[in-house]
């Protein structure tokens, strides 16, 4: 690991990253645990190997893993349908909703987009039964097991199963199941756990150039999909578990067959993805809770993780023993494939290649795109218009059986837009177009709302572009 320690810095100040902790495990053993920055910008308090993280994300594996016990004690089957075990979960396709298993629900193949703006717009506004019971209104994107697409709601869904078969819920499943007997004791579900904890990361994000710290983001109604909390001292014992093939002290938690069918491809995945190629790849695919991809002739099993302001990622080489956790206080940094692909090459013995120059100019690419958008969306707007109503006749509610209700209000001559509680301003775009502030920090670009009439020149219906048509309540 000669120089290892003065890449992480360099690369660190490179990606502006102000805080990092890393762990690194081989041959059953941790040979490297070190904390890098600080825990916020602006204050000295360094990162070291107890600083606590949001793992976004890298959470799903657990999800996985606590239904694969179940799976080796017989409560369910990788394909056995859900429907009849989660009395409220429906989909629009009554044929999926039939049919639709685990297997589809842990590899995001059910044919569905999510929508996370759910669970985004305002924390905690539905709990995790209100949003199972929205999904029957959600349309099929895609034919059902076709094609990979992320879902978080997927797993949710698949959580809930948890509680379902066992009545104990997935918070307190996790924490005695997993948690206790791997001796994670400073590792949780919520960041409510987090109230009185000294040793805690600040999230940042960097937006024109410049750093922030935010606040933390409560993910408990998507908890399965991605609320975990932990650092590296814990995740370093998962690693230790996972590269044992689920086997702790000498006890067997999940059976070898299971741990294969985590670990096994169950849709594959286009290359490149989502925008870049992956170097030295020839395959990429999708397991339970698993990205799996190939790197220099070696398979490499891993899952990042993004929640505002925190970026994570969790990467195993089972044939090599060797696995590492990187978690970081910068939302959504390409710092983490960095010495991803760092690591890999030293694992390999291969001359080092200048990776943070590759990422940096996949970085610069992805931001030319979306200011190229920014700018094509400016050039097509048509300056001096005006919409064909007074501003008082679009307001009202607005509903759509999916995504729920959107008040439209007036207050000092602006258009006001409510949706879950959480209210903020419309400015007039063009016509019957109004902008809307980004829903999601990870969203950037503009996004509009516009306003459709009827035959009779009223305003019936809206159309949010970042959800979909609404109409116009009835009388409201």
């Amino acid at each position: 690991m000669e120089g290892f320690e003065a890449d992480v810095e360099k690369s660190m100040k490179m990606w502006q990253v102000p805080g990092l902790a890393m762990a690194i495990v081989q041959d059953g053993k941790l040979v490297f645990s070190k904390g890098f920055g600080v825990r916020k910008l602006g204050e000295a308090a360094p990162v070291d190997s107890q600083t606590l993280f949001a793992i976004g994300s890298s959470s799903k594996a657990f999800t996985a893993t606590a239904l694969a016990m179940l799976v080796d004690e017989g409560k369910i089957d990788w394909d056995t349908p859900v429907v009849g075990i989660l009395p409220r979960f429906r989909l629009s396709d009554p044929w999926v909703s039939g049919i639709l298993c685990l297997r589809d629900m842990l590899s995001h193949r059910s044919g569905l987009k999510g929508a996370d703006i759910l669970w985004i717009w305002k924390e905690n506004y539905l709990n995790r039964e209100q949003i199972l019971a929205r999904m029957q209104y959600e349309p099929m994107a895609f034919p059902f097991r076709t094609k990979w697409h992320y879902n978080n709601l997927m797993f949710l869904a698949a959580g809930q199963m948890i509680p379902a078969l066992t009545g104990v819920s997935w918070d307190k499943f996790i924490q005695k199941r997993i948690f206790a007997p791997l001796g994670m004791k400073s590792s949780n579900t919520s960041i409510r756990q987090l109230s009185g904890q000294k040793n805690l990361a600040a999230p940042h994000v960097l937006e024109n150039g410049k750093v922030e710290p935010i606040k933390y983001r409560s993910v408990d109604m998507m908890a399965p999909a991605g609320a975990i909390n932990s650092n590296i001292t814990d995740m370093s014992k998962w690693l230790r578990f996972q590269l044992a093939g689920c086997v702790w002290k000498g006890k067997t938690m999940v059976k070898p067959k299971t741990v294969n069918q985590m670990r096994s491809p169950q849709i594959s995945m286009p290359i490149p993805y989502p925008t870049e190629a992956l170097p030295g790849a020839h395959f990429l695919g999708y397991g339970l809770a698993w990205f799996l991809q190939d790197y220099q002739g070696i398979k490499v099993v891993h899952h990042g993780g993004n929640i505002d302001g925190m970026t994570a990622l969790v990467a195993l080489v089972p044939e090599k023993d060797f696995g590492f956790v990187i978690l970081s206080n910068l939302d959504c940094t390409r710092l983490r494939d960095v010495l991803m692909y760092e690591l890999l090459d030293r694992l390999l013995g291969r001359r080092q290649a200048d990776w943070n120059g590759y990422f940096m100019a996949l970085e610069k690419m992805d931001r030319a795109a979306v200011q190229e958008g920014i700018l094509k969306r400016r050039k097509a707007r048509k300056k001096d218009t005006k919409p064909s109503l007074a501003l008082k006749d679009f307001c009202g509610e607005y509903e759509h059986p999916y995504f729920g209700k959107v008040q439209i209000s007036l207050k000092k001559e602006s258009l006001c837009y409510r949706y879950q509680t959480k209210e903020v301003g419309l400015s007039h775009w063009h016509y019957n177009s109004f902008q809307r502030p980004n829903w999601s920090i990870e969203e950037p670009g503009i996004e509009l709302v516009t306003f459709e009439l009827d035959s009779n020149g009223k305003a019936s219906f809206m159309v949010d572009e970042s959800m979909a048509r609404f109409s116009r309540a009835v009388n409201k």
